[in-house]
């Protein structure tokens, strides 16, 4: 079981106690905030400060600025983490969407997801983790293989599972391999312990 730290209004102090209690992450680090905060002590500046506490990332280009993603792999480094945030619309063309918490919601063509009535307030994220891969290296924040890492080997790492060990010998085989077109990565191949569970059949992965 793992305890972690989300869309809170905690004190300092809180965060604190929480963390010498055994809180191991921040979900979602910087998103569900006040619009307002207290120039310091606030629950952002404190959940940065508990080296303890890893931070999961939304880097899908709506939900975090670039300034607060470059800021937070900087102080976290190998405990900074990407989390989509990904909703049951992702992949669906835009337009307007009813959902079953939200209400009527938004997928703009540039793939953000925000309330129909309310266009400030995001509803989630229309975008999966290899998205917020291409971001981060991309706009120049991280590495492409440090931006995987926080993907992949970080969160296993994290749960402590096999998958942590990522190329080396005896490790899983849970491989992906994608090739990378411009700015964009595109999938041709993923196995899962050694057997191939995805293939890109469009003929535009062909060598």
């Amino acid at each position: 079981m793992t305890v972690s730290i989300g869309h809170t209004a905690a004190t300092a102090e809180q965060i604190k106690e929480a963390v010498a209690s055994g809180a191991r992450m921040s979900t979602h680090f910087g998103n569900g905030a006040h619009l307002m905060l207290p120039r310091h002590p606030n629950y952002l500046w404190e959940q940065l400060a508990q080296d303890e506490l890893y931070s999961c990332l939304i880097a899908d280009g709506f939900h975090l600025p670039d300034q607060v993603l470059k800021v937070v792999l900087k102080v976290k480094g190998e405990k900074a983490m990407l989390v989509s945030d990904a909703v049951y619309l992702s992949g669906m063309p835009p337009g307007e969407y009813t959902t079953h918490i939200g209400g009527r919601v938004v997928l703009t063509p540039q793939g953000r997801l925000h309330l129909a009535e309310q266009e400030k307030i995001l509803a989630g994220s229309a975008q999966m983790l290899l998205w917020g891969i291409e971001q981060l290296a991309g706009r120049g924040i991280a590495s492409l293989a440090d931006a995987w890492d926080m993907a992949s080997v970080r969160p296993a790492g994290f749960m402590r599972l096999p998958a942590a060990a990522g190329l080396s010998a005896g490790a899983p085989a849970d491989i992906a391999l994608f090739r990378r077109d411009g700015g964009k990565l595109r999938i041709e191949r993923t196995c899962k312990a050694g057997e191939i569970v995805y293939r890109d059949d469009s003929g535009k992965g062909d060598r």
